[in-house]
């Protein structure tokens, strides 16, 4: 009885040694976004399981780590917003963030990102939330004002509003506009941009 080129076990053998990607865990350290990963460091036990969900139902192109998390921020109906835990990340660390003028560009690119997935997911709620979220934390946290204050020094085209740069020419809302979403459009009018 003559065996086929590969048998059953050697299939199985074959298969889990191409399966030896490297985890959620062990791909947090490779995101680009210093907010992103400070925070899936202070808080994996959070995070760590529904990142592998998200990546494992979806294709996620580039960065797995930090499209994923920003996915999971933007559809995540979960009562504890994960807002939050990185607002506790920038809470923690506000003086370390302030030194390193990456973290001012991750924390204006993390915030477009989210807006820019709640417009492509066409979640209104959640474009809603993460609007709610940042103008809210940035009027009561004066060290979250001080970061946007900061980022302006490093950006060319700033105004003296410490909002300008977020409000005006919002690729998000430019998004919004392209696909006439008016629900969406009408959200961004409340909030002035």
């Amino acid at each position: 009885m003559e065996m086929s080129e590969y048998s059953p076990r050697q299939r199985s053998i074959d298969s889990s040694e191409t399966d030896k990607r490297p985890s959620i865990k062990d791909q947090i350290y490779e995101s680009e976004n210093i907010l992103i990963k400070g925070t899936l460091e202070l808080h994996h036990e959070y995070f760590v399981p529904k990142l592998a969900n998200i990546v494992k139902q979806t294709y996620v192109q580039g960065n797995k780590v930090d499209t994923a998390f920003v996915k999971l921020l933007v559809e995540d109906p979960d009562e504890n917003n994960p807002l939050n835990y990185v607002k506790d990340y920038i809470d923690k660390n506000t003086s370390e963030l302030q030194k390193q003028s990456k973290a001012l560009g991750d924390l204006r690119d993390l915030h477009n990102k989210l807006l820019l997935e709640a417009v492509e997911s066409e979640n209104s709620d959640s474009l809603q939330k993460v609007l709610t979220w940042y103008l809210n934390e940035v009027d009561d946290n004066k060290d979250m004002q001080r970061l946007i204050r900061i980022w302006q020094k490093f950006d060319e085209n700033s105004g003296s509003n410490s909002m300008t740069d977020i409000k005006i020419n919002n690729t998000a809302m430019i998004r919004a506009c392209e696909k006439d979403n008016f629900e969406m459009i009408l959200i961004f009018f409340k909030f002035e941009f």
